[in-house]
This record gives C-alpha cells, sequence and structure tokens, in this order.
C-alpha cells in the first residue's frame, strides 16, 4: 500500500494511504497542489464534498486547509476502510462524514442539497468511468452545476481523452493541463461567470502547461 503527503495547511507533510491497485487513482502532488492554489482563501469555512473520494486526499487536503468539513462519497468498502483510518489518522474526525454508497444515486437524493450555502466539490472518477459510464459523469456534471448555490466551486478532473466541451455550458471552466491529468474549475454562478458554453485552457493557452 502506498502513500502521498498532505501539501499544506495544519497537517502540511503528513502522509496518508492509498489502496492498492486501479480503484484509486490520487491526483498527483502538482496538479493537486495548483488546484489548490488557484482556490487559496475559497477553502476557508466552506463546506466541501470529495467525491469518487477514494483516499480522500482531495477532502483531506481541503480540511487541513481550513474547509469547515467535508463529505466523503466512496462505493468500495475497501477503500472506505482506509478512507476513515486516514481521516482518524489526521484527527479529522469531527469535520468529516463517510458516505458508502454509488455517487450517481447519492446526487440524485433531494436531502442533500444545501439551500444557500456554497459548496467546494471535488469530482476525481476514476477514469474508467469516462470510458464506460460518460454519459452518468456528464449527467453528474449537470446536476451539480443546476443543484449547487451560486458561487459554489467545482473542481473536476479529467483524463486526456475525455473532451472538456462536454463540461456543462453555460459556465466558465478554466482548464489546465498538468501531464497527462486535466483539471476544470468552474465558479458556478446562474447570471452567468463567462460566456455560455466558454471552457478556458488557460494553462495551455499561456505556455504553462506539461
Amino acid at each position: 500500500m502506498g502513500s502521498i503527503r498532505i501539501i499544506g495547511g495544519q497537517k502540511r507533510g503528513h502522509r496518508i494511504r492509498v489502496p492498492p491497485g486501479q480503484k484509486v487513482r490520487p491526483m498527483i502532488d502538482r496538479a493537486r497542489e495548483a488546484v489548490f492554489n488557484m482556490l487559496a482563501e475559497d477553502v476557508v469555512g466552506r463546506p466541501v464534498w470529495d467525491l469518487f473520494a477514494g483516499s480522500g486526499a482531495l477532502g483531506l487536503e481541503a480540511l487541513s486547509r481550513g474547509a469547515e468539513r467535508a463529505v466523503f462519497v466512496e462505493r468500495d468498502p475497501a477503500v472506505v476502510r482506509t478512507l476513515r483510518e486516514n481521516i482518524e489518522r489526521l484527527g479529522f474526525r469531527d469535520r468529516a462524514e463517510v458516505v458508502r454508497g454509488d455517487v450517481f444515486r447519492w446526487v440524485r437524493r433531494d436531502d442533500i442539497w444545501p439551500a444557500n450555502r456554497p459548496l467546494l466539490v471535488f469530482v476525481a472518477p476514476p477514469y474508467a468511468l469516462y470510458r464506460d459510464r460518460m454519459p452518468l459523469v456528464v449527467e453528474l456534471w449537470q446536476r451539480l452545476v443546476q443543484r449547487l448555490p451560486d458561487d459554489s466551486i467545482v473542481v473536476v478532473q479529467l483524463d486526456r481523452k475525455t473532451d472538456a466541451a462536454l463540461l456543462p455550458a453555460g459556465q466558465h471552466w478554466d482548464v489546465r493541463s498538468y501531464g497527462q491529468v486535466r483539471n476544470a474549475v468552474c465558479r458556478l454562478s446562474m447570471r452567468g461567470g463567462g460566456k455560455d458554453g466558454e471552457h478556458v485552457s488557460s494553462a495551455e493557452q499561456a505556455g504553462r502547461a506539461e
């Protein structure tokens, strides 16, 4: 079983366990650090959802950097055990909730959506889902954009083969590449956060990718 480190905040330098195999694909350090640099103070005091949580690296990083609390959704029971151990190891038990279940089903519940409290949501599914269940992934993205309050922030991890144009239109998506990983970040605004359907590859345009 491998491990990765928390990059910033209260638990900077602490390591968490990553279960072996292909079911868990934690975001590489460079991409994870870049995301949190983009988010900056937007993490502090904000509730977090870590969907397809795996080891919990993204949600735990957010808690380390001052997020209010985090909900981790993961379906694999063996991975959930490791996730719970990571939460305990970092001392975040009182600020973390683990939901063992299918993300696609969980987001269809009506009782999970906040009325007016902006969230920070991480969506980093196994890449196999982009190949095998892409319509459900697109439906998930759309549901998040439709149901989350204004000023919520959604961070999606894409593989290199997935067309970023599939991300929900009507919002400004900042898409940046880091090796084989692409992160798409959007601050939701029903009043328009950019041109309709705009998908911006900022890092590639500025020559900062790779």
